[in-house]
């Protein structure tokens, strides 16, 4: 949640806009783990709500000054410990 900055709203958004091909009506990305990338883009793999398949959500937040420093800053915490 540091690097989503307790924007739940923009979380909930993310989790809800997966692509998966089942008929399920509502999908949600559930059971995830958030990674981070070269490029300091965050990947959410976990699965999909309506058939429980692998699914995953690529989030472009290089380009974001704001998000960059969150992203470094939990990723520096993390070497250290």
């Amino acid at each position: 949640m540091r690097v989503f900055n307790g924007d739940e709203a923009w979380v909930s958004e993310l989790e809800e806009s997966i692509f998966c091909t089942c008929p399920a009506q509502t999908k949600k990305l559930i059971q995830y783990k958030v990674f981070v990338n070269d490029l300091n883009d965050l990947v959410m793999r976990g699965l999909c709500s309506g058939c429980h398949t692998i699914a995953a959500r690529y989030v472009e937040t290089g380009e974001d000054p704001e998000k960059v420093e969150r992203i470094k800053e939990v990723v520096r915490e993390r070497k250290k410990g």
